[in-house]
């Protein structure tokens, strides 16, 4: 089963100055064409700084499957 929810990011991660640290089971992903693309680099995904989203809204989709629930990244959450 599977949901997609507004969550901040703080209620995602814990921010400790340039270190992200998860609260949550969490996968990032950018859809592109039905498929799943991540691009890490210089300390970024797909060119954004997550520690930009800090304090933002983002739309997670939840993912529940033997008794544990995944939170999908998919971006900002439009206002």
């Amino acid at each position: 089963m599977s949901y997609a929810t507004r969550m901040n990011f703080n209620q995602l991660f814990t921010v400790d100055g340039p270190v992200m640290t998860p609260n949550r089971l969490v996968n990032i992903m950018g859809v592109f064409r039905g498929g799943a693309e991540m691009s890490m680099s210089h300390n970024s995904i797909n060119g954004v700084d997550l520690l930009s989203w800090q304090g933002k809204d983002l739309l997670v989709e939840v993912r529940q499957f033997a008794g544990q629930e995944e939170h999908y990244i998919l971006g900002l959450a439009v206002q």
